[in-house]
C-alpha cells in the first residue's frame, strides 16, 4: 500500500480532461441522477436524522449548474434525469420536479453536454406518489394494451412526461422493476405510444428502451418499434456471456446499443445506500464489457448516481474509464485527489478514498455486492487491522482539512468543499465503528470456536451488539450497511452455538417502524384495507425472511396489525391512513 502511495504521488497533477469523442471508448457517457428523495425511503420511512444538503431538487440553480459543471469535468458528455412518480412525491408535484429538471436540461445544453429523460414506463402511483384514478388492466382483456381505462392512465402519465419534450436529446423507457407490465406485446405496445408523444414535440429526439434485466423477447419490441430504438443492457454480472447474447441480437436489429448501468459506482437509496469509492471495481466491469466490442460496441453508457455529491470520487473515476478503461489507477486517484483538495494533501486524501473502497467494496464484484459470499463486511478477508488504523487517520485528516476552512482545488462543487467534507466524516465513523466491532467478533469468533461456555459468549455477544448508527447519513430502505452485517454475522453466530441473538432496540424498532411506514403508504388512498402478503418488506432481502415475519408477528401481538391470514396482514388504524394529498 505504501510503495502504491508513493508511486501514486510522485508524478504530476494535470487534470485529464474529456477526450474527443472519436477517441474515447464510449463517445457518450452520461450520469444517471437518480430521484429516490435521500431522506424519505421509497416514500414510506422518513428519517429526520439526514442531512440533506445532497439532494439536488433542493438545489438552487446556482447549485444545479455547479452540479452539471462537476459531472462535465469528471468526464461526462451528458447527464440523465429520472422522471418517476417517487421524485414527484418527494417535492409535492411533478410541475415542481419538471421545474428542476428544465434547469438541469438548460445547464447541460450551456456546457455542449446533453440531456437524457428517463422514465418509469409503467409506474404511476407508488413510492408517496398516489393517484387512485391509475388503472393497469383487468381480467377481461388478456393484454393491458386492449384495456381503454389502462390506455387513459398511460395517456394521461404519458403526457405528462412529454411535457419536457422540447428540452431532451433523448427519452429512455424503464419496464422492469418496477413496471405493471408483464410482456413485451404490452411493452413494445406502450413504448411506442411514449416514443410518439415525445417525437409529436420534439421530431429529432432519440429514444430508448431500458433491458437492463434481459427477460422479455426483444425481437418483439423490434417488431413494433422498428430499428429506431436503443436497446440498453446492464451489467452481466452472474453471467459475462450474455454481453455475447445481447450484442448479437442489436447486430441482428440493425439497432443502437447502450448501457444502463446500475450499481457499479454505488448502491441505490432504494435498498442499501452507502458512499462508496469504486474505483477497481468500475475498471473490471468495463473491460469485461469491452470484451464484446467486436461484436457491437456500446456507443452510449449511462452510470448510475444516487447518493449525488458523495458520490463524485465514483463518477470521477467512471468518467475518466469510459474514455479509456486503460488510465492507470495511480493517475486517476492522484488527479481526482489533487483536484479535490490539491497537493499538499492529497496522498492522505488518497489514502482515504482507498479505505472506503477496501472497508465497503474491495476490488471485486463478488466482494462489493450484498448476496455474494465474499461479500466483504461479512468475509473473513475483511481486512480489520488496516481499516481499523487507516479509519483512525483519515478521520483526523478530515477534521484537520475542515477546521482550516479548505477550499476546492480545481474539482466543481454545488457545496462547499468543507460542507463535503463533514459528510463524508459520519461515513468514516461507521467504517471506524465497524472495524471496531469485527475486531471484538473475530477474535470472539475464535474463542468461541475453542469452546468457550455458553453463557459467557451469550454476555460476550451481547456487548458488542450495540448497532453502528445512521449518524446524518442517507439510508436506505434495508438499513444501514455497516448494521445490517453487523447483525447478520452476530445472529449468525448465534444460531451456530445455540443461543439467543441479542436486540439492539434502536435498529430493531426501526426495522419494524419501516414495514409499519411502507404498508401505510400502500392503503393512502384506498378504501379498503390494504393486504399485505408474506413476504411482507422487499421481497425478505432487507432483513431475511425470517426475521421480516417475526417483525410482522410481533407488530400484530402489539396490535399495530391485525393478521387476516397466515401469510397476510392489514393495519389496525386503516381508516385513519385513506386520505392523500397528490
Amino acid at each position: 500500500m505504501l510503495f502504491f502511495i508513493a508511486v501514486l504521488c510522485s508524478g504530476c497533477g494535470k487534470q485529464k480532461t474529456e477526450e474527443p469523442t472519436d477517441t474515447a471508448w464510449i463517445p457518450e457517457r452520461e450520469a444517471i441522477v437518480t430521484l429516490w428523495n435521500i431522506n424519505w425511503s421509497r416514500g414510506a420511512y422518513m428519517d429526520m436524522n439526514t442531512e440533506v444538503k445532497t439532494n439536488v431538487m433542493y438545489f438552487t440553480r446556482e447549485q444545479i449548474y455547479e452540479y452539471v459543471r462537476m459531472l462535465k469535468f469528471c468526464g461526462f458528455t451528458g447527464v440523465q434525469l429520472t422522471d418517476m412518480c417517487s421524485a414527484w412525491a418527494g417535492l409535492g408535484s411533478y410541475e415542481a420536479v419538471h421545474e428542476k429538471l428544465r434547469i438541469f436540461a438548460e445547464a447541460a445544453h450551456s456546457m455542449d453536454m446533453k440531456f437524457t429523460l428517463w422514465v418509469w414506463g409503467a409506474e404511476f402511483s407508488d413510492c408517496g406518489w398516489v393517484d387512485d384514478s391509475v388503472f393497469y388492466g383487468c381480467e377481461e382483456h388478456e393484454f393491458v394494451s386492449q384495456c381503454p381505462e389502462a390506455i387513459a392512465t398511460f395517456e394521461k402519465y404519458y403526457d405528462i412526461y412529454a411535457e419536457l419534450a422540447d428540452c431532451c436529446d433523448r427519452v429512455i423507457g424503464h419496464y422492469y422493476d418496477p413496471s405493471n407490465l408483464y410482456n413485451e406485446t404490452d411493452i413494445g405496445y406502450f413504448a411506442k405510444m411514449l416514443r410518439e408523444k415525445f417525437r409529436a414535440k420534439n421530431p429529432e429526439i432519440d429514444f430508448g428502451l431500458s433491458c437492463w434485466i434481459d427477460v422479455y423477447d426483444k425481437d418483439q419490441f423490434i417488431a413494433a418499434l422498428g430499428n429506431d430504438v436503443m436497446l440498453l443492457e446492464g451489467g452481466h454480472h452472474d453471467d459475462p456471456n450474455m454481453y455475447y447474447h445481447f450484442h448479437t441480437k442489436c447486430v441482428n436489429f440493425d439497432c443502437e446499443l447502450g448501457t444502463w448501468a446500475w450499481n457499479t459506482c454505488e448502491m441505490e437509496i432504494d435498498q442499501l445506500a452507502q458512499m462508496n469509492f469504486n474505483l477497481d471495481i468500475i475498471r473490471n466491469v468495463y473491460q469485461t464489457a469491452r470484451q464484446y466490442d467486436e461484436i457491437k460496441k456500446s456507443s452510449y453508457w449511462s452510470e448510475m448516481d444516487s447518493n449525488h455529491v458523495l458520490n463524485v470520487f465514483s463518477l470521477y473515476c467512471a468518467g475518466q474509464l469510459l474514455q479509456d478503461p486503460d488510465m492507470p489507477s495511480e493517475d486517476i486517484l492522484r488527479n481526482l485527489s489533487v483536484a479535490t483538495v490539491g497537493e499538499d494533501y492529497a496522498q492522505d486524501f488518497a489514502e482515504t478514498l482507498l479505505l472506503i473502497q477496501a472497508a465497503r467494496s474491495g476490488s471485486e464484484w463478488d466482494t462489493y455486492f450484498w448476496n455474494r459470499d465474499r461479500y466483504v463486511l461479512k468475509s473473513d478477508e475483511y481486512p480489520t487491522d488496516y481499516i481499523l488504523k487507516q479509519s483512525e487517520e483519515s478521520i483526523a485528516l478530515l477534521q484537520k482539512m475542515i477546521k482550516e476552512d479548505l477550499s476546492c482545488n480545481t474539482l466543481p462543487l454545488p457545496i462547499s468543499l468543507c460542507d463535503l467534507l463533514q459528510l463524508m466524516l459520519p461515513h468514516l465513523q461507521q467504517i471506524h465503528d465497524y472495524a471496531v466491532f469485527r475486531q471484538e467478533y473475530d477474535c470472539l469468533k475464535v474463542e468461541a470456536a475453542e469452546g468457550m461456555d455458553a453463557e459467557t459468549l451469550s454476555k460476550r455477544v451481547q456487548a458488542i451488539s450495540k448497532a453502528i448508527s445512521n449518524y446524518n447519513t442517507v439510508v436506505g430502505a434495508w438499513g444501514q450497511i455497516e448494521a445490517r452485517a453487523q447483525h447478520e454475522l452476530l445472529d449468525a453466530l448465534c444460531k451456530q452455538y445455540g443461543i439467543e441473538t441479542p436486540i439492539d432496540p434502536v435498529l430493531h424498532r426501526e426495522r419494524k417502524n419501516r414495514i409499519y411506514a411502507q404498508l401505510v403508504s400502500y392503503q393512502r388512498g384506498k378504501k379498503e384495507p390494504y393486504i399485505l402478503y408474506e413476504p411482507y418488506y422487499q421481497l425478505g432481502l432487507a432483513y431475511g425472511l425470517e426475521e421480516t415475519k417475526a417483525l410482522v408477528d410481533e407488530l400484530v401481538e402489539e396490535g399495530v396489525f391485525i393478521r387476516l391470514t397466515e401469510n397476510s396482514v392489514y393495519l389496525a388504524d386503516w381508516q385513519n391512513t385513506i386520505y392523500h394529498f397528490d
